[in-house]
């Protein structure tokens, strides 16, 4: 007898074949047996894997769990994790649920009972969705419940339903689960099921842009249409660029608590508290483009960042100013006390090559290579060559196109 398991990848191929457009993404994406975990009740994604209860999942008829299964795929397609932004995380949970069933319901899939699915929001993006509900909400306050009005399918036979009148739902009805689908994949609770060498961000958006073109390609008539704004929103929606920014460091350090060195944030106060910090990056070279075409505010933008980042990384830092040369060094050690001005004082102010910076590090030995953060307008020379450790271009919002950058992750600082 087939486990469930064996079962789950062949529905899977099945959708794939059913509905191409899925195919892709349906394949590519890790799906990881959760059991015995409250967070986990059905079906939940963090943006990449998808974990599935088995207990809930075989419950489902055939076509209800292609249902399921297409749902929790569009939400990474449509990379519904990285476009929360400051949301209340369960409104827009189920303005993202809407955004995709209703897609979905279009395209003749099945779905269990429970989901939401107005029909008032349809052509509508997942933020568009969260602004009419939180709206909806101010109008009338205490009225959670307005979030789900005509959001339950039809009853499925094939699953357990609560008692008529009881007016609660089953254990790991899907009703229940409203807005709890959509794990933040920091939650250290996904740990244990999560790959060890799972895409970072930028890795992760490269995927979604293969997936949303795949997306596009096989749909045909009017159907991209309603794909279309959520697929832009996926590989284009601006995240606050402080976010995106640490969020990306972080992903490139193992972190726990320890008591040296102490944080510095808290010593000046007799507190000696412990820092995040296990197998930090040697160092952080921080470096700003000081040629005439960036703008005083930019620059004191990534002065506060640098003194952020010097909070939360407690390893060297090293801050550049650059034009078409080297201009000014600073460094600071780890356990450096002395603090970075608040105006940086600019040396530079003529054209702009960004090679002088990057081959200063290449001369670092290799061992202690440094994350590279270049504040820029972008409009200058680059390597003719990919580097070899981690970079981020800051980018003015008027900036040179995220394409036209030669390698590293891009984020745009538009607020």
């Amino acid at each position: 007898m087939a486990s469930f398991l064996e079962q789950l990848q062949k529905t899977r191929i099945g959708l794939a074949l059913s509905h191409p457009f899925l195919a892709t993404p349906i394949l590519r994406l890790p799906f990881k047996e959760v059991r015995g975990q409250s967070w986990c009740p059905t079906m939940a994604t963090d943006g990449y894997h998808v974990f599935f209860n088995p207990e809930w999942s075989k419950s489902l008829a055939v076509e209800e769990t292609k249902g399921v299964l297409a749902h929790e795929t569009l939400h990474a397609v449509f990379g519904h994790s990285d476009r929360r932004g400051h949301r209340d995380p369960e409104l827009w949970n189920i303005a993202c649920d809407h955004a995709i069933n209703l897609l979905l319901l279009a395209q003749g899939l099945k779905l269990p009972a429970g989901g939401c699915y107005d029909r008032k929001y349809s052509g509508m993006s997942a933020e568009a969705i969260y602004d009419a509900i939180t709206r909806n909400m101010t109008k009338a306050p205490n009225s959670f419940s307005q979030v789900q009005s005509h959001s339950s399918l039809p009853d499925s036979s094939s699953r357990k339903q609560s008692k008529p009148g009881s007016g609660k739902a089953s254990d790991g009805d899907a009703s229940s689960q409203l807005g709890k689908d959509l794990i933040d994949p920091n939650d250290p609770r996904l740990k244990p099921f999560q790959d060890g060498d799972a895409p970072d961000r930028e890795h992760l958006r490269q995927i979604r842009r293969v997936f949303a073109q795949e997306v596009k390609s096989k749909l045909h008539g009017t159907a991209p249409g309603f794909f279309a704004e959520e697929l832009d929103l996926s590989v284009n929606a601006r995240i606050p660029w402080f976010y995106l920014l640490r969020q990306w460091l972080f992903e490139r350090v193992k972190t726990d608590w320890r008591s040296f060195p102490f944080s510095k944030k808290h010593i000046w106060r007799g507190f000696y508290l412990p820092s995040m910090g296990v197998d930090i990056p040697p160092e952080v070279v921080f470096a700003i483009d000081t040629s005439g075409s960036m703008s005083q505010e930019v620059i004191a933008k990534a002065g506060a960042e640098v003194r952020a980042l010097r909070e939360t990384f407690p390893c060297r830092l090293t801050i550049i100013q650059c034009d078409a040369a080297i201009q000014k060094v600073d460094r600071y050690d780890a356990g450096d006390p002395t603090p970075i001005p608040e105006r940086i004082e600019v040396k530079g102010r003529g054209g702009t090559d960004f090679r002088p910076v990057f081959d200063w590090v290449d001369t670092m030995q290799e061992s202690n290579l440094p994350i590279v953060v270049f504040v820029t307008d972008g409009f200058g020379t680059f390597p003719q060559t990919m580097v070899s450790y981690p970079t981020i271009w800051l980018v003015t919002k008027n900036g040179l196109p995220e394409e036209s950058f030669p390698f590293g992750m891009i984020v745009i600082m538009d607020s």
